[in-house]
């Protein structure tokens, strides 16, 4: 009786133990519960970006700094040239409990260094969300017009916290520092000066057959200039000076369009070919004549020889040559001014003189006549009567 006792009073604690294995939670058969997983860096790769990854087990903490946790994390090897960047951070926190916890102050930034030590810091990235099972931002942190500026290339990068030795009691405010993004901002040159540019002849007026040198200046705009010129009686060129010979006379007008970069201006200027005037030794008169005679080469036969008096010279080919008549040695008279009117003076008195004379002439030939024919109408006396 007392054995059957035992046996029931034993099963009766086997199967309460049983069910209080069963039921209680926490109990060692039970599997245990995971907490929240700390997700990969969420920013996509981009030109001009450079992603720097932090370890996944390193976790900044400020005030109460736990196992495992610090105020900055180790140094990510990297490779920054100098310049500006966009900076965006990104952030995350995760464990079981966290919802009834709250951390005013899961902040960090990103410290960038070289071997002479910190070139520059990140703003920080605002705190994460309190009172849930886990959270997360991605945040841009520096941009126009607060761009991180590096003065020299940097190696490293460092997450700290933004409130390292925070007397903050009641949390640690724990943070993973998923990844930081910097995206190098082109660097923008100042717009070149406004171009500006002029044109003129050298010399402005000529006669005709003589050259003219078109020329043209430019200042500002990108510091290199190309040069097109146009204009009467097909004038053209791509340099700063073009020379052009011109055979006929009046305003003669020429324009340059210069382009430095993305600009370009154009500027128009002139010269004056005035008909080609008798020089010194040739030809006489009162109005002295533009004569050009025109022959072969000596290299050839010549055919003709012509002497034109227009003031357009005629060009046969481009082989013929020219002998102006300045070139032949004067032997005449010349009159100008008042010289002119002397001459014209003298040359009527000596035609008048000369015109009195051949009258006076004519006249006593005439009287000679009539007194040959008187004579002949005379009687001649007899010889006896004469005695």
């Amino acid at each position: 009786m007392a054995y059957k006792m035992k046996t029931i009073s034993f099963l009766t604690i086997w199967l309460l133990a049983l069910a209080a294995t069963a039921i209680l939670p926490g109990s060692i058969s039970a599997d245990p519960i995971p907490g929240p997983t700390r997700p990969a860096c969420p920013i996509q790769s981009a030109p001009d970006r450079i992603i720097v990854n932090f370890s996944g087990s390193e976790k900044l903490c400020s005030y109460l700094n736990p196992a495992g946790c610090a105020s900055s994390n180790s140094p990510v090897a990297v490779n920054l040239a100098a310049g500006k960047y966009k900076v965006t951070l990104s952030s995350w926190d995760g464990y079981l409990g966290r919802t009834a916890i709250s951390q005013p102050n899961e902040q960090w930034y990103a410290s960038v260094v070289n071997a002479s030590g910190e070139l520059a810091a990140s703003s920080v990235i605002n705190d994460l969300a309190d009172n849930v099972a886990a959270a997360s931002l991605t945040q841009v942190v520096n941009d126009t017009p607060n761009f991180l500026t590096l003065a020299s290339a940097a190696t490293k990068v460092i997450g700290k916290h933004a409130f390292p030795g925070s007397a903050d009691a009641v949390s640690a405010n724990s943070v993973f520092p998923l990844c930081a993004a910097f995206d190098k901002i082109p660097a923008i040159s100042p717009p070149p000066p406004a171009l500006d540019g002029s044109c003129f002849t050298s010399p402005a007026s000529v006669q005709i057959g003589s050259s003219v040198s078109w020329s043209a200046t430019a200042t500002g705009g990108a510091g290199t200039y190309t040069y097109s010129w146009s204009g009467d009686e097909n004038l053209s060129g791509a340099s700063t000076i073009v020379t052009r010979t011109y055979s006929s006379a009046g305003m003669k007008l020429g324009t340059v369009e210069i382009t430095s970069g993305a600009q370009s201006v154009q500027r128009t200027c002139s010269a004056s070919i005035t008909p080609r005037t008798c020089e010194t030794g040739c030809g006489g008169g009162l109005n002295q004549p533009n004569v050009v005679l025109y022959k072969k080469t000596t290299s050839s036969p010549l055919v003709s020889a012509s002497i034109y008096l227009a003031q357009t010279p005629y060009t046969a080919s481009a082989a013929s040559a020219s002998v102006f008549l300045s070139q032949i040695p004067y032997t005449g008279l010349r009159a100008e001014g008042m010289k002119a009117v002397f001459y014209t003076a003298l040359l009527l008195a000596i035609s008048g003189l000369l015109a009195y004379i051949a009258i006076l002439k004519l006249r006593r030939k005439k009287r000679r006549r009539k007194e040959t024919v008187f004579l002949r109408d005379i009687t001649p006396i007899p010889r006896a009567i004469r005695q």
